[in-house]
C-alpha cells in the first residue's frame, strides 16, 4: 500500500497542478486588479476620443478635454509595479495625478490658482505646467526606470474662442507608452495662441530653481529626467519633476 502522506506526479496531477490552478489563480487575480483599479465617480473623465480631436471651437464644450489613456491607477500606499506616469489617483500633494495639465496666468507666481479651463484676453501672457510622476518603486534599480521619457506641448494652429492645449509624456518602457491631457484657454473673441520663446523649464530636485529646456517641446517634444533632461525618470516622489512653459495669446 502507498504511503498516504506521499504525491506522485501522475498525469492527471500534472495537469491540475502546472495548468489548470495557474490558469484559476490568474484569473482570480486579474479579476481583483480590476476591482481595486476601477475609477469612482469622484474620478475626472477620460478624453472621449484620440489625441488628435478638434482644438479650436466656439464653445469650450465642443472640445475634448479629458485625460487619457485609460490605464490602471494605484492608491496612496502602492506601487505600479513597473514604469507608469500619473497613476496615483489621491497623491496628498497633487491630487489625482491623471489630471497632470494646468494654466494659469503668469502673473500669479505664488503657488496654487492652477486650473483646467482658464478665461483669458488677447495680449496675455499664461503658464502651462506638466506634472510628472513615475508610479513605479524608489528603489535605483533599471526596471523602474522610465527611460527616453519626452514631454511636449500640442498648441493648436487655429482660433477660436475656445481653444484646447494639450500636454503629452511619452516614453517607450512605460505603461502605457504615452498618456496625455488637456486644459482650455476661453475668451470673449476669438484668440490665437503662441509659444514665448526660451520660456520651457524643467524643475526637479537637481534644478528646484529651473534648468531651460528647448522650444521644440512645443513641436516635436523633448527629454526631461528626475536629473537632468537625459530622457530617465526614476520611480517615486523623489524623482517626480514638473515642466512649464509661458504662452502668449493674440488676434488673427
Amino acid at each position: 500500500m502507498p504511503d498516504e502522506d506521499s504525491f506522485t506526479e501522475k498525469s492527471r496531477h500534472w495537469w491540475l497542478s502546472r495548468v489548470v490552478v495557474p490558469l484559476v489563480v490568474m484569473a482570480v487575480g486579474f479579476a481583483g486588479l480590476l476591482w481595486v483599479n476601477r475609477d469612482n465617480q469622484a474620478d475626472p473623465a477620460p478624453a472621449s476620443g484620440s489625441s488628435e480631436d478638434a482644438t479650436c471651437a466656439d464653445d469650450a464644450d465642443h472640445l475634448d478635454t479629458g485625460w487619457g489613456p485609460d490605464r490602471p491607477t494605484v492608491g496612496p500606499t502602492q506601487l505600479s509595479g513597473q514604469p507608469s506616469f500619473n497613476v496615483e489617483r489621491n497623491n496628498p500633494n497633487y491630487g489625482d495625478e491623471r489630471n497632470f495639465f494646468r494654466l494659469k496666468e503668469a502673473s500669479f507666481t505664488s503657488a496654487g490658482e492652477w486650473t483646467d479651463v482658464l478665461d483669458v484676453v488677447p495680449g496675455g501672457e499664461y503658464l502651462m505646467q506638466v506634472y510628472i510622476h513615475n508610479g513605479a518603486s524608489a528603489i535605483d534599480s533599471p526596471e523602474n526606470v522610465a527611460r527616453d521619457t519626452m514631454v511636449r506641448f500640442d498648441l493648436p494652429t487655429c482660433d477660436g474662442l475656445a481653444l484646447a492645449l494639450q500636454a503629452v509624456v511619452s516614453s517607450p518602457s512605460a505603461y502605457p507608452q504615452l498618456v496625455f491631457d488637456t486644459a482650455v484657454l476661453r475668451a470673449d473673441e476669438a484668440i490665437e495662441v503662441h509659444l514665448v520663446p526660451g520660456s520651457v523649464q524643467l524643475f526637479n530636485n537637481s534644478f528646484p530653481g529651473g534648468s531651460e529646456l528647448p522650444d521644440r517641446i512645443a513641436t516635436s517634444g523633448g527629454l526631461v529626467g528626475s536629473a537632468t533632461a537625459d530622457g530617465n525618470v526614476g520611480g517615486g516622489f523623489g524623482n517626480s519633476l514638473y515642466v512649464s512653459a509661458r504662452v502668449r495669446t493674440s488676434t488673427r
